[in-house]
């Protein structure tokens, strides 16, 4: 009888050039190659749901596949057939291509981004008012239009609210839209979560009256392009201390010194969200804050093996996520190129053509079909492909050494 050695069906296998992978979805523990002997046993193991045992392997080859077994990543069976393996899972599409034709936009997009205006008077740094909604959900300057009460109506007609999670409004100064009571009345009775976006630069005790009318399934954001100081900080709340919805504060820090400062705000107890902005001139601060090193990938909870196949066919982070512009240009991302304009172009057909043919959106931009990550054996264990690495044009936002190939 000849003994055969396979990998039990929850491990996961990854091969790269100069390494290996081997995960446990069921412990969470990971092997990677330890010595060259390794490498090669696995390379030829690779293509096979199983390998038959000889008298050819060496003593190192022999406690590897000792401590494969006795860490319950595969086992081995004596076989005269040799058929006795486990097959791992793959991952399998809900629908073929028939069924998608059934589905309507709301079945695919969970999160709709509405930019209703582009006026704002205030000032910030130019670059960042150009750069900083590309990188994270924040207000711009776009061209003086407005998407009226009756379109935003129209647009939402199209998503049913069963799917359709959240609804950002966000623009310019989206207190000076024309029509911002009558947008609010009518989000009011929409089911789904609704976030308001206002820069803190644009509130005052003359419109602060207009947010009392946002409905209570709501979430006002309150942004700030530069980290306040206490008492300008304390000014921004007293205009806020009537308001019955939640509040969340948005911080953007683009230095150390920036970290300091923010540790002044937190006596306020605050719910807040920090979030880094790229520029030419903070590269080194990027680097030491944002990049990852690999302790804090390999930190991450425990993957189940579901987790690690969608991880591998669709972008968590960006999925069903979509922007609409006041001039009526629709994005599935501010990094990518515009879909359509509605009310203009059949915006279903491109949707549906993506979902059905995958990887031709960021919707499907994953780690394993860019350079470098897609020859980096620790690819699995990171967070998906995000808005930074779509402005800055750069996936591996690691400390990890990879030379592109």
């Amino acid at each position: 009888m000849k003994k055969i050695f396979y990998l039990e069906p929850y491990v996961y296998k990854q091969i790269e050039d100069d390494n290996f992978l081997l995960y446990n979805s069921l412990t969470g523990k990971y092997r990677f190659k330890k010595n060259e002997d390794e490498l090669f046993f696995f390379k030829k193991f690779l293509h096979k749901d199983y390998i038959v045992l000889d008298n050819f392997f060496n003593q190192t080859i022999s406690d590897f596949i000792n401590y494969l077994k006795n860490n319950f990543f595969g086992e081995i069976r004596e076989s005269v057939e040799e058929k006795h393996y486990q097959h791992s899972p793959n991952i399998v599409t809900a629908f073929d291509e028939e069924d998608y034709h059934n589905k309507s936009l709301s079945d695919f997009i969970s999160d709709l981004t509405i930019y209703i205006n582009g006026e704002c008077t205030k000032s910030c740094a130019c670059s960042f008012c150009k750069t900083a909604y590309k990188q994270f959900p924040f207000c711009t300057k776009l061209e003086n239009t407005e998407l009226k009460y009756k379109e935003i109506e129209d647009i939402l007609s199209n998503f049913h609210p069963k799917y359709l999670l959240n609804i950002n409004i966000n623009g310019g100064n989206i207190l000076n839209h024309s029509e911002f009571e009558s947008i609010v009345y009518f989000l009011n009775n929409y089911i789904p979560k609704k976030n308001y976006y206002i820069n803190n630069k644009n509130l005052s005790f003359e419109n602060v009256n207009k947010i009392h009318s946002i409905g209570s399934n709501s979430q006002l954001i309150i942004l700030f392009s530069s980290i306040p100081s206490s008492s300008e900080f304390h000014n921004v709340k007293i205009l806020l201390e009537n308001i019955n919805i939640p509040l969340k504060w948005t911080f953007v820090i683009k230095s150390e010194k920036d970290f300091k400062l923010i540790d002044n705000l937190k006596i306020f107890d605050l719910d807040y969200n920090l979030y880094p902005f790229i520029n030419s001139k903070n590269k080194s601060f990027i680097k030491k804050n944002v990049l990852l090193n690999l302790k804090e990938i390999l930190s991450i909870p425990k993957l189940s093996y579901k987790q690690i196949l969608e991880k591998n066919q669709f972008n968590l982070l960006l999925w069903g996520k979509t922007y609409i512009l006041n001039n009526k240009d629709f994005y599935l991302n501010l990094n990518s190129v515009k879909l359509g304009t509605v009310f203009i172009d059949n915006i279903y057909d491109p949707i549906l053509n993506i979902i059905i043919n995958g990887h031709k959106g960021v919707w499907y931009l994953t780690r394993n079909v860019v350079l470098p990550c897609k020859h980096c054996v620790y690819r699995i264990f990171c967070p998906p492909i995000s808005n930074y690495e779509l402005f800055s044009k750069k996936y591996n936002f690691c400390n990890i050494k990879k030379k592109l190939l």
